[in-house]
């Protein structure tokens, strides 16, 4: 929590960000600089052929078996009556709440959000622009002990308690009830995911003409290809794949598509998919054939930091730059001192 936090260090979640503020600062500065230094950088074919030749032929890196995914997402809609329902069940909350009853049993007993509720609704301290924005702007209104309107979010809908306000951080206590969707209209999303698939099937249309026409995926402009969210590329091995996902694409193969199956989405709603495994790869060394777009990333990465350099030694040429004594000897990685 904040307070273990600031027991620990003897020091405010104020004072700790002071404390590392240039630090960061500096930091930031350097990466927008370099940013801009290499911001035209491009990699040639014959750049990235010549970067691979140069690289020792028992440092290739091994790669893992990595897996390409498409999808079709169908989310069905949460019904007015649910909203209407949710909204009504708050309402009642609150106003046992105004009528006396505590906060945090009832947050305890009720909320959704289940990490908070075991701390009867307490969020702890957070700064702006951590929370959903129409949480925090209702958050940082209130008065101590007061409890708000409903207030809905990408989550849900909350009710809100204050507990403290520290300048630019706050502590409130909340109740989240999340509307669902009915069971016909989930069995509705996954028979339209079964008509879809089969005219797939039947080649009344590509795969990627049904992304385009009927997935709710907010990614679908990739065509429906599942980014990875640590390298960038649509490879992935296996433990970078949701475990859910890893276990229906490891049984088809390669163009196979799987049957409707159920997922949640990043909100948490209930939904449906049809996954499709665009490739496979096999565990191998790396090389230009099956890894040429990870080749090309090390290949630029290893020219800016080359074009980095140089810069830093032309700039160096001409730059007054004073190195503490007991730093003077060193070996340096750029040539700060002109000898």
């Amino acid at each position: 929590s904040q307070e273990k936090f600031e027991e620990f260090y003897d020091k405010s979640v104020v004072e700790f960000k002071e404390e590392f503020r240039e630090q960061i600062r500096e930091q930031i500065m350097v990466e927008r600089v370099q940013e801009d230094i290499t911001t035209d950088t491009r990699i040639t074919p014959s750049e990235v052929r010549a970067f691979y030749k140069n690289i020792p032929q028992d440092s290739l890196p091994y790669i893992n078996s990595e897996v390409e995914v498409s999808q079709i997402v169908r989310i069905p809609p949460v019904s007015s009556d649910e909203r209407s329902r949710v909204r009504t069940k708050l309402n009642e909350l609150r106003n046992r709440v105004l009528e006396g009853e505590n906060f945090s049993t009832l947050a305890i007993l009720y909320s959704e959000d289940a990490e908070s509720a075991r701390n009867g609704g307490e969020i702890g301290l957070v700064g702006r622009g951590e929370l959903f924005p129409e949480f925090e702007a209702v958050a940082f209104k209130l008065k101590k002990d007061e409890v708000s309107e409903i207030v809905e979010t990408q989550a849900g809908f909350h009710i809100l308690q204050l507990i403290e306000r520290r300048g630019e951080y706050v502590n409130v206590r909340h109740i989240l009830l999340v509307p669902k969707v009915s069971p016909q209209d989930l069995a509705k999303a996954k028979s339209e995911l079964d008509s879809i698939a089969g005219l797939i099937e039947r080649k009344e249309m590509t795969f990627e003409e049904a992304v385009s026409r009927f997935s709710d995926d907010p990614g679908k402009i990739s065509g429906g290809v599942l980014i990875n969210p640590i390298t960038g590329t649509t490879l992935f091995e296996v433990d970078q794949l949701d475990p859910k996902v890893f276990f229906v694409v490891d049984k088809l193969g390669v163009g196979e598509m799987s049957s409707a199956v159920p997922m949640k989405t990043e909100d948490g709603r209930d939904t449906y998919r049809i996954l499709r495994l665009n490739r496979r790869t096999e565990p191998h060394l790396a090389n230009l054939n099956d890894d040429y777009d990870r080749i090309q990333t090390w290949a630029l990465e290893e020219k800016k930091s080359r074009i980095i350099s140089d810069w830093i030694s032309e700039k160096a040429a001409n730059t007054y730059i004073k190195i503490n004594g007991e730093y003077a000897g060193c070996s340096f990685t750029n040539e700060w001192v002109v000898r």
